[in-house]
């Protein structure tokens, strides 16, 4: 009996390591719903794992994508076919679809399709055109790099030491999107609802109406005002193929981005974010902004030690220009707290040169020691000027910067809260705030 036994369970250990790891669902079941979570990588189970009906010692295998509905491809002895099933419908005869192959093969990838079905309509039909493939080493080596980052993410949530502020940047092919939801977001208490399943809410830093928040019915995270958080409504969305707990853990993972916008004939509906591919058209940074400085920007010395920045008003009570004392104690104010607004690049540094002692002050944004508060709110003007289609400091034209050029055409910038960087704009039509630098006339 002992040597029965012995044999069995070498016979099937031999089907079992005959069979693949890893197969390959390719092309279309002719349902979209179904396309989206039958068609992708399957990995191999353990039989032992799971209650399911016999299969005649064949193997079970699971979607590998743990983020969308578990799927699983299990042999059924009774009609000689592959079915795709849920996790409640293994102990069952019940599936989305099946494979009949034209002879009998040890898994799904070594099966020359005779007949494909699919449910849908409240009927079986037959499926588009359905492939099953070896997965190979790719999708092994795909499976471990997975592994690894989805440990990773999983120590990362229990030590729970997340950045409380986040910088999203990118494109999201939408203009009136990408301004509003690009930016600093820091985290906000007392949003949460069970369907954010504990994940911390962001909301613009500007305490505009805007949030980022999980969903965890569609494990997504969205782009939502305060009214639809903890529901499914949102301007934009990211979806992933592994769990995540905070947005800057996606740079572990793939990840889509959609956006609900216009297409080409101005019709709405859910697009790719950008223009090409969403899975880099929007990043998440963690959040370096020091929100606790001055309300006034300082920058680092370039001239001499008493260089400072120092912002400049109209006087109310005449047309001629306040050029406000430079203080050079850190607390650095105006004495008018309204901030001056000229629509031409090229008046606002004429005004900060006025007296020979300030100049129109170039920045990059990128400067540790700027007030990235006041930044955000004001973005002002940069005396960064385009030479001969480069990028330079206005003042000296020796340092080189990195613009986002909105039109080749233009040749001046000013700081972006939404692109975290200088963007272009025209020298004549610009509306932005500005910094005047003090340098004294001996230096």
């Amino acid at each position: 009996m002992r040597r029965v036994l012995k044999f069995l369970l070498l016979s099937l250990w031999q089907l079992v390591s005959a069979s693949s790891e890893f197969i390959v669902v390719e092309g279309s079941f002719g349902d979209e719903w179904k396309d989206s979570v039958l068609v992708g990588e399957y990995k191999r189970v353990e039989r032992g794992s799971l209650r399911a009906r016999d299969s005649q010692g064949k193997p079970i295998y699971k979607s590998r994508n743990q983020n969308q509905q578990e799927i699983f491809i299990r042999y059924e002895p009774e009609d000689g076919k592959w079915y795709f099933q849920s996790k409640n419908d293994l102990n069952s005869r019940l599936n989305y679809a099946n494979l009949l192959c034209s002879s009998d093969v040890q898994d799904p990838s070594q099966c020359r399709i005779r007949k494909c079905e699919v449910w849908k309509n409240s009927g079986w039909s037959s499926c588009g055109s359905v492939f099953v493939r070896d997965g190979g080493r790719e999708v092994l080596q795909k499976d471990r790099r997975e592994s690894y980052a989805q440990t990773k993410i999983n120590n990362e949530a229990r030590e729970n030491n997340f950045p409380k502020m986040i910088f999203v940047e990118g494109d999201f092919g939408d203009a009136w999107k990408t301004s509003n939801l690009g930016g600093l977001f820091k985290e906000v208490q007392g949003k949460s609802t069970a369907n954010m399943d504990g994940r911390p809410v962001f909301q613009k830093a500007d305490k505009s109406d805007f949030f980022i928040a999980y969903y965890a019915p569609r494990k997504e995270w969205g782009f939502r005002n305060g009214e639809t958080l903890g529901k499914s409504r949102s301007y934009a969305y990211i979806t992933t193929n592994l769990e995540t707990y905070h947005p800057v853990q996606l740079e572990y993972v793939e990840y889509t981005c959609n956006v609900w916008k216009k297409d080409g004939s101005g019709k709405w509906g859910w697009h790719s974010c950008g223009n090409k591919d969403s899975t880099d058209a929007i990043k998440f940074k963690p959040g370096s902004w020091n929100i606790n400085q001055n309300m006034a920007p300082t920058l680092a010395p370039r001239t001499t030690q008493q260089t400072k920045i120092v912002r400049i008003t109209p006087s109310n009570n005449n047309n001629r220009p306040l050029i406000g004392k430079p203080n050079l104690t850190p607390n650095i104010r105006d004495r008018n707290p309204t901030n001056m607004r000229v629509n031409q690049h090229t008046s606002k540094r004429a005004f900060c040169e006025l007296r020979g002692t300030h100049v129109l002050a170039d920045f990059s944004g990128q400067e540790t020691n700027l007030d990235q508060r006041w930044l955000i709110f004001n973005q002002p003007w940069s005396n960064v000027r385009k030479y001969n289609g480069i990028w330079l400091d206005g003042n000296n034209r020796v340092t080189k910067y990195n613009v986002h050029q909105v039109d080749n055409r233009h040749n001046c910038a000013y700081y972006s809260s939404s692109y975290n960087m200088l963007v272009s704009e025209s020298c004549h039509q610009g509306m932005h705030t500005f910094i005047c630098e003090f340098r004294p006339q001996n230096s």
